[in-house]
């Protein structure tokens, strides 16, 4: 992965080295396939315990007939091999990556959206602990507002992040949320928020179902957007219905080429293509 060309510079870590080398966004010849497909492990592993609605650990063992249990990737890998590639850790580590890309382990996410599960930061902002009366939350609220209202001489931003911790803390039911379930990041508003009434917390299979986040999970959720083929283009539709239709193009053609006549100064001058000529061209 330090192979020059292949990974940018800027890149600090190796972390979404591994990443593009597990998603084979990179030339296989500048990584070692054992140790990132032992990395995919781990990585399946790490979200699993943290997000497990993100993975899908039994796919391995539906596979495989081998569970990742506390394994770490590069023994499962190993004991992979052995149970079934007859020793040849090259061909596991090929066959792991390879079903991964192709989405035959289920639905799964490296990078599952960010969260903050256990968030009291609105608590802090009106100086309060997490559990307080509602009066207290609004006490605390106006005794911020003598200070931070912008009237008052104090800081906008900082009076914005008041006003909007007190907006969801004075609310019961997304007070309630807010406690159960933290903050979720919302890619529409691109920002963190509470979850809405009557919302579920986000999953692998609802991010893959939401309209421009299929190409971004494994397990049958890419779409080929257009194909070129013998000077047609070819382009698949998908209706909401589950109905499924193509559109096929004609590939532009050359320009007509423009006559050129010499005058009797001898300069050249272009003259336009005659109107049914060029119909005739055009078909």
């Amino acid at each position: 992965l330090d192979s020059p060309g292949i990974i940018p510079a800027k890149f600090l870590t190796q972390e979404v080295a591994v990443h593009l080398a597990i998603c084979d966004d990179i030339g296989a010849a500048s990584y070692d396939t054992i140790l990132v497909a032992a990395a995919l492990i781990d990585e399946v592993r790490k979200v699993g315990f943290s997000l497990p609605s993100y993975v899908d650990l039994g796919g391995f063992f539906r596979r495989y007939q081998m569970s990742i249990g506390t394994m770490s990737g590069e023994e499962y890998i190993f004991r992979l091999a052995q149970n079934k590639f007859l020793g040849l850790e090259l061909q596991a580590a090929e066959r792991v990556l390879d079903d991964w890309r192709k989405g035959r382990l289920g639905l799964m996410s490296l990078e599952p959206p960010p969260a903050i599960p256990y968030h009291t930061g609105y608590y802090r902002a009106l100086g309060v602990k997490k559990g307080v009366e509602a009066r207290a939350i609004k006490s605390a609220y106006r005794d911020k507002a003598r200070v931070l209202h912008p009237d008052a001489g104090g800081d906008p931003d900082e009076w914005t992040r008041v006003n909007h911790a007190y907006t969801v803390l004075s609310d019961v039911g997304a007070r309630g949320r807010y406690d159960a379930h933290g903050l979720i990041w919302d890619i529409q508003i691109g920002n963190y928020r509470v979850l809405n009434d009557g919302e579920q917390p986000p999953t692998i299979r609802s991010v893959a179902s939401s309209m421009g986040q299929k190409l971004l999970s494994a397990g049958g959720g890419w779409r080929p957007v257009a194909k070129v083929r013998k000077g047609q283009l070819r382009m698949p539709l998908i209706s909401a219905g589950g109905g499924k239709g193509s559109i096929l193009t004609k590939a532009p053609s050359r320009p007509p080429m423009r006559r050129r006549r010499v005058d009797a100064a001898g300069g050249r001058v272009e003259q336009e293509v005659e109107e049914d000529e060029l119909d005739r061209l055009l078909g």
